[in-house]
């Protein structure tokens, strides 16, 4: 007898295990054999809690690599942002003293008026 049908014989007949969708019972996991649901055995499920601790242990890795890129990339996006407010600052600044430095600029009716005088003359 292999160990596969020894398994079979341990579980019992269909009608003796517990509904795995219904009622009241302490089984943690279900596996599928092929044929129906079945209470895992020890050694799955030591395997399925390690399965579980990994896949735990992998989100909290990514997880913790996500925050890290996210941390670097709101760094290099600070820097790009201090940069473009310098630039902006400086360009404006110039364009204010530009502004300074010319006379102020007449209105539309003044310079009507002022072209007529001229060429009246």
């Amino acid at each position: 007898m292999c160990e596969h049908d020894a398994r079979y014989e341990s579980w019992g007949a269909p009608g003796e295990l517990p509904d795995p969708w219904e009622g009241e019972h302490d089984i943690e996991y279900w596996i599928w054999d092929g044929t129906r649901l079945v209470p895992a055995s020890a050694a799955q499920l030591e395997l399925i809690r390690e399965d579980e601790r990994t896949f735990a242990a992998l989100r909290r890795l990514w997880q913790h690599q996500e925050a890290e890129r996210k941390a670097t990339r709101r760094l290099a996006w600070r820097g790009v942002y201090s940069c473009v407010t310098r630039l902006a600052g400086g360009c404006l600044s110039a364009l204010q003293s530009l502004r300074i430095a010319r006379p102020p600029r007449k209105d539309a009716a003044a310079l009507r008026t002022e072209r007529e005088h001229s060429a009246e003359v």
